[in-house]
């Protein structure tokens, strides 16, 4: 008959899938991968340890006869040796862990900011930031920055030029109104120069939090004016920032939905190339991705004032001219539009539908 002692490999083949796979099925599972194997041996080392001590220590009758209690019973001092030692070498991994998770483990690129000159010896940027809708205008023989946001796009900025004399749309025309779906909405993050020298090379951090969408109960009704009136059932009791998004389609069908688990998240390098003395750049952060997008708002830059090479910190001046500029960070809904090249870049319309059809 198998002992009731044996090595419990099922109980620890259980343990460490439970512990590890959630980290290793979300889109940056390679930057989870050290979590992961740090859990796996932490695990391991617990479980041998316990199973040790059950070894040596058990009063069952079917231990008389086992290694473990027999050796106990014939070296009880260097039985205890033992336990003493194992029981360090846990210890051990367990600090070693918590070091790592501390001190060791790779910090986000916008810690790196602290190692700049000081923000009083800084210079500022003023900084707005606003709501706006998709598609984009851009003014002629000129060009508009955008800030990708997926989870499949961690780095860079997008560029969009407009070498033309007339203004162009990005990434189409506007829809007809009433006759097609809307592209969406975007934020606008506008940084305002009023020093006499140029910025240059202006490297800002944002952290993004990307978490999936579901579905949630919705009604419209169309109402004697002619609009349209929405709700939406939300979870009042949730304390995780919920979201949600409500509109009508281009079939007439109610899509709402709500935000659920986090599935990704990275710190994104934004990289605004020059901001002219007296001068704005306005960089728009749109949603690429069939997920939520939460996001902090940085509050310091990394900048080159022209004429100096030497890198400075300068800080991000937010005036609150009313309660939203207050909020430190913000959200916007899955994308509705298809992103040409970038993978999961739209909602599942189908799957969201809680009306099917608006009167």
């Amino acid at each position: 008959m198998k002992s009731r002692h044996a090595f419990p490999w099922r109980w620890l083949i259980v343990a460490t899938a439970a512990a590890v796979l959630p980290r290793m099925l979300t889109p940056d599972w390679p930057q989870q991968l050290g979590n992961a194997l740090l859990i796996a041996l932490v695990i391991a080392v617990f479980t041998a340890f316990w199973w040790l001590l059950r070894r040596i220590y058990s009063n069952h009758e079917e231990k008389i006869d086992g290694w473990a209690y027999e050796h106990r019973l014939r070296h009880p001092v260097m039985s205890l040796v033992v336990v003493l030692i194992v029981g360090a070498t846990v210890g051990a991994v367990f600090a070693a862990g918590l070091w790592y998770a501390a001190v060791a483990r790779p910090k986000p690129k916008e810690a790196n900011l602290a190692s700049s000159p000081k923000i009083d010896d800084a210079p500022t940027i003023l900084v707005r930031y606003t709501q706006g809708s998709l598609p984009i205008e851009i003014p002629p023989n000129s060009s508009v920055l955008v800030l990708q946001l997926s989870p499949h796009i961690t780095s860079h900025i997008l560029e969009i030029p407009n070498t033309t004399s007339v203004p162009i749309w990005w990434p189409r025309e506007p829809p007809k109104p009433d006759a097609e779906p809307q592209l969406g909405p975007l934020f606008v993050c506008e940084l305002q120069n009023h020093g006499d020298k140029a910025l240059l090379d202006v490297v800002l951090q944002f952290p993004l939090i990307f978490r999936a969408a579901r579905r949630t109960p919705g009604s419209a009704k169309k109402n004697p004016d002619g609009k349209v009136s929405i709700s939406v059932t939300m979870d009042t009791t949730r304390k995780d920032d919920p979201m949600a998004f409500a509109f009508v389609d281009a079939k007439r069908r109610l899509i709402t939905g709500t935000n659920g688990a986090v599935v990704a998240r990275h710190s994104h390098t934004v990289a605004v190339p020059v901001i002219a003395a007296k001068g704005s750049v306005s960089v728009f952060l749109v949603s690429q991705t069939k997920f939520f997008t939460a996001f902090m708002l940085p509050t310091s830059a990394q900048v080159v004032i022209d004429g100096n090479p030497t890198r400075r910190l300068a800080a991000l001046i937010r005036p609150a001219l009313n309660p939203t500029d207050k909020i430190n960070r913000w959200a916007i809904q899955p994308s509705v539009y298809v992103w040409e090249g970038v993978e999961d870049s739209i909602l599942d319309l189908d799957s969201f539908v809680a009306q099917k059809h608006v009167e």
